[in-house]
């Protein structure tokens, strides 16, 4: 299975593991866990009244 690497350099993803462009070595670059807005939602609400943003 193939994953997206990230070459800091040049700033692009790309599927190799070096860079096409510079041939330097690319990083592992995972995106993010999917989390739904709904699981997070009553915590970003406590940290809102908590700062007295609400």
């Amino acid at each position: 299975m193939k994953h997206i690497f990230y070459c800091s350099k040049c700033d692009i993803f790309t599927m190799s593991e070096k860079c096409l462009t510079c041939n330097q070595v690319t990083q592992s670059q995972k995106p993010a866990r999917y989390v739904a807005k709904a699981i997070i939602a009553k915590y970003r609400q406590k940290a809102k009244k908590e700062q007295n943003l609400i």
